[in-house]
C-alpha cells in the first residue's frame, strides 16, 4: 500500500522526525501511562489499607465492649448485686450504639469493598441486630429469675451474638475477596512493568539514533568546562597579580620611608659621632671621661650599623662593593663565626656540591644576610636543640617556575621584586620573592632548620621593616628586610618553604654573570685603608645644609689642619668659587641639598674650574647617583655619612695628591 503523504516528505525532514520525535513521543505516552497506573494502583492500595485498618479497629473495639457486657453479667450471676446488673445494662447500651455507628452502616463503594457481597453483608448486619435485641430482652428480665435459669438464658443470648459479630467481619475478609484484591494488585504491577519496558526500549532507540549528537554535546560540554576552568584560572592569576601589585606598592612606600628616615638619621649620627671623636681625642689625659666618650662613639657606630640595614632594605646603601667573589669560600670563612654565635645544642652543617661558586656581589652584604638567616633559624628552634644546614648548589630557573616568574632578562636593581605566597597543604606555605632570567644559570644558597616553621599570615608581613615575632629584647625586625634588600640589589630571588611545627628553608638564588658593569668609585674604606693621616694643609670649601653636621665637619677639618670656608647651599658655593677663583684646593659637599644637589654643583664647577677636585658625602646613593658620580671626573671620592676622621682625611689626601701632585 502506498502512502502519498510519506512520499511527499523529504527524507531530510522524515529522518529527524523518526530519530527525535517518534521515540520521544513513545517515551511520553508510556511515561504518562506508567504514571497513571502507578498513581491509580497506589490510590487503590491506600483505600484497601485504610478500610481494612478501620474495620480491624472497629472489630477489636466491638469485641472488647461485648466482653465487658459478658463480664458484668457473669458478676451479676455470681453475686446477684444490683450494681453489676446496672453496669451490664450500661455496657450493653454502649455496645449497641457503637455497632450501629461503626459496623451497622452501609459499606462505602471503593476498591476495598467492590469485591464484597453487599447483600450477604446486610443479612449478617441484620443477624447481629436480631441477636442484640434478644440479649436486650434477656438483660431486662433477669431480675427475679432463678440463678440457673439466668445463666442458661444469658449464655443462649451472648454466644449467638458473638458468633453473629464474627460472621459479619468474615464477609469482609473472605478468601475470595482477598485473592481478588491480590490479583488486582498484580494486574496493575504487570501493566506498570510493560509500560516501563516500553519506555526503556524507546529510550535505548533514542540513544542509539542520537549517538552522534550526544558525542557532539559531550565535546561541547568538555569545551565549556575547559572554558570555565580557563576563566577561573585567569581570575585567580589576576587576583595573584593584583595582590603582588598591592604588596609591591606597600613595600615600595615602606622602602622610601626607610630610606628617608635613614638619610635624616645619618645627619644626626654624623654630628654625634664626629663630636664624640673630638671628645675621645681631647680626653686622652682623663681616661674615665674618655671611656664615656668611647661608649657614645660605640653606640653611634651601632646606630650606623642599624642604618646600614635600613639602607639595604630600601636598596639605597651608598656604595655597594660588588666584585668577583667565590660564594663557597665566603661560606667557609663565615661558618665558624656563625657556629660560635649559636648554642652548643644546635648543630650547624655545611653541604656543597660545588668546589667553587664564582659570582659578582658584595661580600659584606651577603655575609650579613647569611648571618641574619642563621640567627633567625636559631631563634626558630624553640626547644634549643636542633639542626641548621647551609646548602650550596647549582640550580636551573625552570625548577622554580611554579613560584617565581621567569623573564627574558635579569631584573633591574631598582625594580620592586614581586611577592607571591601559596598554600600547598595544611600548615604548609610557599613564598617566592623576585623573578628569574630563564637564560641565566643560578647559584642557590639555602639555610634550612627544623624549628617552629612560619605561618601564611607571618609570611605576608615578615619582610616589612620592624616586623618581628621575637620578644622586644631579641630582635629589631630588620633582619629579613635586609635580606630582601640584598637579594634585590644582587638581581636575585628568594624562595621560602615552610611547614608549621616542622621547619623552614630559605633559598637565595644568585645569578652567575661574567661582568656586572663598571667598577664603582673608591669607597672611604679603600681610600684610607693604606694610610693613616694626622695632618693636612690647604683651603677647603665645605658645603653642608645641616647646621649641626656643618659645625662638626668644620671643626674636624680644622683639626686636620685645613683652612675651612663653609656655606649651606650649592648656589652660595658657586658664588664663593667665582668670587675667589684658584683659592680653594678641594670642595667637600653634601649631595642631598635644596635648590642645587651636590652632583649639580660638581657639574657646574667642573665647567668653570676644571681642575678643582670634589669629595662628596651623602646619606645614601642610588644606582643612578653612582652612575652620575662616575661620569664626573672632578669627583674623586664618595663618602657615606657619618664619615670617620680617617675616611675623610684619606679622601682629602687622595684628592689633593691628584690635584697638586703632592701628598699630605
Amino acid at each position: 500500500m502506498k502512502w502519498p503523504f510519506l512520499h511527499s516528505l523529504d527524507s531530510k525532514i522524515l529522518s529527524p522526525y523518526l530519530t527525535h520525535y517518534l521515540p520521544a513521543a513513545v517515551i511520553l505516552i508510556f511515561g504518562m501511562l506508567s504514571l497513571h497506573i502507578s498513581l491509580h494502583s497506589t490510590h487503590e492500595q491506600k483505600e484497601v489499607l485504610l478500610f481494612n485498618q478501620q474495620q480491624s479497629e472497629n472489630q477489636i473495639e466491638a469485641e472488647e465492649q461485648l466482653m465487658r457486657v459478658r463480664n458484668a453479667l457473669s458478676s451479676y450471676l455470681i453475686f446477684e448485686d444490683t450494681q453489676s446488673l446496672h453496669a451490664a445494662k450500661k455496657y450493653f447500651h454502649e455496645f449497641a450504639n457503637f455497632f450501629e455507628q461503626k459496623l451497622g452502616a452501609a459499606l462505602p463503594v471503593n476498591a476495598a469493598t467492590e469485591l464484597v457481597d453487599h447483600n450477604r453483608y446486610k443479612e449478617a448486619q441484620n443477624e447481629v441486630r436480631i441477636q442484640i435485641t434478644k440479649l436486650a430482652i434477656v438483660i431486662s428480665s433477669l431480675e427475679g429469675m432463678h440463678k440457673n435459669e439466668m445463666k442458661e438464658k444469658v449464655l443462649d443470648a451472648v454466644n449467638p451474638l458473638h458468633q453473629a459479630l464474627e460472621d459479619l467481619i468474615s464477609h469482609l475478609y473472605s478468601t475470595d475477596v482477598v485473592n481478588a484484591q491480590i490479583n488486582d494488585i498484580e494486574g496493575h504491577g504487570s501493566q506498570l512493568y510493560w509500560s516501563v519496558l516500553a519506555i526503556g526500549l524507546a529510550g535505548f532507540l533514542m540513544v542509539l539514533l542520537n549517538t552522534d549528537k550526544m558525542m557532539r554535546l559531550r565535546r561541547s560540554a568538555q569545551e565549556r568546562e575547559k572554558y570555565i576552568a580557563d576563566i577561573l584560572k585567569a581570575e585567580h592569576d589576576h587576583k595573584v597579580l593584583q595582590d603582588q601589585f598591592y604588596q609591591a606598592q606597600k613595600m615600595e612606600a615602606v622602602g622610601r620611608m626607610a630610606g628617608g628616615i635613614a638619610h635624616d638619621f645619618n645627619n644626626i649620627l654624623a654630628a654625634m659621632n664626629g663630636f664624640a671623636e673630638f671628645l675621645v681625642e681631647d680626653l686622652k689625659d682623663d681616661r674615665e671621661l674618655q671611656k664615656f666618650a668611647l661608649n657614645i662613639l660605640q653606640a653611634g657606630q651601632q646606630a650606623r650599623d642599624l642604618i646600614d640595614q635600613l639602607m639595604t632594605f630600601s636598596r639605597r646603601r651608598s656604595i655597594m662593593e660588588r666584585h668577583s667573589m667565590d660564594l663557597r669560600a665566603l661560606i667557609d670563612d663565615n661558618a665558624s663565626i656563625i657556629k660560635a654565635s649559636m648554642p652548643r645544642s644546635i648543630e650547624l652543617s655545611v653541604r656543597s656540591s660545588l668546589r667553587q661558586a664564582p659570582m659578582m656581589g658584595d661580600q659584606g652584604q651577603i655575609a650579613q644576610a647569611l648571618m641574619n638567616l642563621c640567627v633567625n633559624a636559631c631563634d626558630a628552634i624553640e626547644s634549643g636543640r636542633g639542626i641548621i644546614e647551609i646548602i650550596l648548589e647549582d640550580v636551573e630557573p625552570k625548577a622554580f617556575e611554579n613560584i617565581l616568574s621567569l623573564r627574558d632578562s635579569l631584573p633591574l636593581e631598582q625594580d620592586q621584586p614581586p611577592l607571591r605566597i601559596d598554600d600547598i597543604g595544611p600548615g604548609q606555605a610557599y613564598l617566592g620573592l623576585g623573578s628569574l632570567s630563564r637564560d641565566h644559570a643560578y647559584i642557590a644558597l639555602s639555610v634550612r632548620d627544623n624549628g617552629s616553621g612560619i605561618s601564611h599570615t607571618t609570611m605576608e608581613q615578615m619582610f616589612e621593616p620592624f616586623f618581628t615575632t621575637k620578644p622586644v629584647n631579641k630582635g629589631t625586625g630588620l633582619g629579613l628586610s635586609t635580606v630582601m634588600g640584598m637579594v634585590a640589589a644582587h638581581q636575585g630571588a628568594l624562595v621560602v618553604r615552610s611547614q608549621v611545627g616542622q621547619g623552614s628553608t630559605f633559598t637565595i638564588l644568585f645569578p652567575v654573570l661574567d661582568s656586572i658593569g663598571s667598577t664603582p668609585i673608591a669607597s672611604a674604606k679603600e681610600a684610607s685603608a693604606h694610610k693613616v693621616i694626622d695632618k693636612l694643609s690647604g683651603k677647603v670649601l665645605l658645603v653642608e645644609d645641616e647646621p649641626s653636621v656643618q659645625a662638626m665637619m668644620a671643626d674636624l677639618l680644622q683639626r686636620l689642619g685645613m683652612d675651612v670656608t663653609f656655606c649651606d647651599s650649592g648656589l652660595e658655593a658657586l658664588d664663593i668659587l667665582r668670587e675667589h677663583p684658584h683659592t680653594f684646593d678641594v670642595v667637600i659637599t653634601d649631595h642631598n641639598m635644596p635648590k642645587m644637589t651636590g652632583i649639580e654643583l660638581a657639574f657646574q664647577a667642573g665647567i668653570d674650574f676644571p681642575g678643582l677636585p670634589f669629595v662628596m658625602i651623602t646619606g645614601y646613593a642610588e644606582q643612578e647617583l653612582r652612575d652620575l658620580v662616575s661620569e664626573q671626573n672632578n669627583i674623586k671620592a664618595l663618602l657615606r655619612k657619618p664619615a670617620s676622621r680617617e675616611a675623610l682625611a684619606g679622601a682629602i689626601a687622595d684628592a689633593l695628591g691628584v690635584s697638586k701632585g703632592r701628598k699630605a
